[in-house]
């Protein structure tokens, strides 16, 4: 593996555990008020409801921006090996 190769592997590994992490953060904070929303009876059953709705789509949103870096780090090592360096 050359040092191109071994740099856009660690960049693609870099974006993919970082956006895991950020996706677990924004999941966690974003729960709240529905975690608050459970406590009361009335609110329980819609609060979880649109929680996993929501962890849903912010999933969705991490799930694309992977798909993404997964492309980018495809395309970019067809380049290097299309250069030969």
């Amino acid at each position: 593996m050359s040092n191109l190769n071994g740099i856009n592997k660690q960049l693609h590994d870099l974006v993919n555990s970082g956006s895991e992490s950020v996706e677990q953060i924004h999941k966690s904070i974003a729960n709240l008020p529905f975690e608050l929303a459970e406590n009361v009876e009335i609110l329980a059953t819609p609060a979880r409801t649109l929680k996993e709705l929501q962890n849903n789509m912010i999933g969705g949103v991490y799930s694309v921006i992977r798909m993404v870096n997964d492309r980018v780090s495809e395309f970019t090592d067809s380049i290097i090996e299309k250069t030969g360096k």
